[in-house]
């Protein structure tokens, strides 16, 4: 019998035997709930448009994910300031500042940064040179995002 909640499917054979696999929108497949799945890769997302950041949170969601939200510079420094993330999801232009600005001082508290934004080469060159691991058009296909973000 299998019994499915947000993307978590329970394979249960008998009361005593339970296994969990987990399937994500963009695999297309199903796999294993693993070990690596429960350590709990934190992830901040930095995007002042609230539908981007929830179809952002939907597709990076696995077992084990937590994904914070800021809409702006000062939140997005706030929250690194007091969480040890192991990727930010920047923005460029939010209402209290340019993510390129941030991306520096972003390095200091996490190892991976990427850039998402307009495909401007300037822009583009900027966030490179300050330190972002990648930076992407706003225009990316989620699903590579997201898997970039896993690698």
């Amino acid at each position: 019998m299998l019994r499915a909640l947000w993307g978590v499917v329970a394979l249960v054979r008998s009361a005593a035997e339970r296994r969990s696999l987990y399937f994500h929108p963009c695999s297309r497949r199903f796999r294993a709930a693993s070990e690596r799945d429960n350590m709990g890769r934190k992830i901040l997302l930095v995007d002042d448009d609230v539908e981007f950041r929830g179809l952002v949170r939907i597709v990076l969601h696995e077992p084990g994910t937590r994904i914070f939200e800021a809409a702006t510079c000062a939140e997005a420094m706030e929250f690194a300031r007091q969480i040890d993330f192991d990727v930010v999801l920047l923005d460029n232009v939010l209402p209290d500042g340019y993510g390129v600005d941030l991306i520096a001082e972003l390095r200091e508290y996490c190892p991976r940064v990427f850039m998402l934004t307009a495909d401007e080469p300037v822009i583009r060159e900027r966030a490179l040179s300050s330190g972002a691991e990648e930076v992407f058009p706003k225009t990316v296909d989620i699903c590579d995002l997201a898997d970039y973000v896993r690698a």
